[in-house]
């Protein structure tokens, strides 16, 4: 079951299995999950994005199509079923990032784009948590917010301006999946 939001974007809502949502939210948030500080959520420099840098955790799991963590296995049934909810094929699956953010005082994170190139962007939330997903015009004027929920999933057009927030407690994780058309 999912709700259009706008042209391009639709909120999908059990995306995943129960089990495999409360798996989910467990490997994520275990001590011994390996978690990576980034200067950057975004990994942009602060000079791209008018001086907006916000500093968090992350852990990818696949880059340019391969498999770059130990710990890929535990995300293969959720990211069959995520290709699935968004009509894509897991072998165009072009990244998977997992962000965990925590309190920084701030509206939102820098807008951007994950990649210049055409791609879609499935956005799932592991955990319940505050920190909404905000959608900008060319301009930057903020068009659309999203909420997360556990278990909820967006998905967009990867060119759409967007941005993470932190929750005012707590900590927001989501996983970020891009695919990109892999020419065979």
């Amino acid at each position: 079951m999912y709700q259009v939001i706008g042209g391009n974007m639709k909120s999908v809502f059990n995306t995943l299995p129960e089990p495999i949502v409360n798996q989910l939210d467990n490997i994520t948030r275990n001590p011994r999950f390996p978690w990576y500080w980034l200067d950057d959520t975004t990994y942009q420099t602060a000079d791209s994005h008018d001086g907006i840098k916000a500093q968090s955790f992350s852990h990818q799991i696949i880059d340019e199509y391969e498999p770059v963590s130990e710990q890929t296995g535990l995300f293969e049934s959720a990211l069959h079923c995520i290709a699935d909810k968004c009509d894509a094929r897991v072998s165009d699956i072009y990244r998977v990032r997992l962000g965990l953010c925590y309190p920084d005082g701030m509206l939102h994170h820098a807008p951007h784009t994950d990649y210049d190139f055409d791609h879609t962007t499935a956005l799932y939330y592991v955990n319940e948590a505050e920190g909404d997903t905000f959608f900008f015009d060319k301009d930057h004027k903020i068009i659309h917010r999203e909420s997360p929920l556990k278990g909820k999933m967006i998905v967009f057009d990867g060119k759409e301006i967007h941005a993470s927030s932190s929750p005012t407690q707590g900590i927001r994780i989501a996983m970020n999946v891009n695919f990109k058309l892999r020419i065979s």
